[in-house]
């Protein structure tokens, strides 16, 4: 429970410290806010899994684990890395 604890801090600082790490003086453009958007959904995403993980009862076993983590960085992959992602793009052209 620590460990979860602890990797969610450090998780939130660690976004924290990219909402601050932007200049005062700079703008924020479209395609930098939805790259920031990206991330942050892609981190809930991952959060989600470790907080199935440490759900009492029962949890996730391990390989319930690695499937719903490798589930969610295949969900935020670029075509290039996602096969699905490719025949879609395939697809609509």
């Amino acid at each position: 429970m620590k460990r979860s604890a602890l990797a969610l801090s450090a998780l939130v600082c660690a976004l924290g410290s990219l909402t601050f790490a932007m200049p005062s003086d700079a703008t924020l453009n479209a395609c930098a806010a939805a790259k920031k958007k990206c991330v942050a959904k892609k981190a809930a995403a991952l959060l989600k899994c470790h907080i199935k993980a440490e759900t009492p009862p029962k949890g996730l076993t391990a390989a319930a684990l690695a499937e719903c983590i490798q589930a969610a960085k295949t969900k935020f992959e670029g075509p290039r890395r996602n096969p699905e992602a490719r025949k879609a793009l395939a697809q609509v052209a």
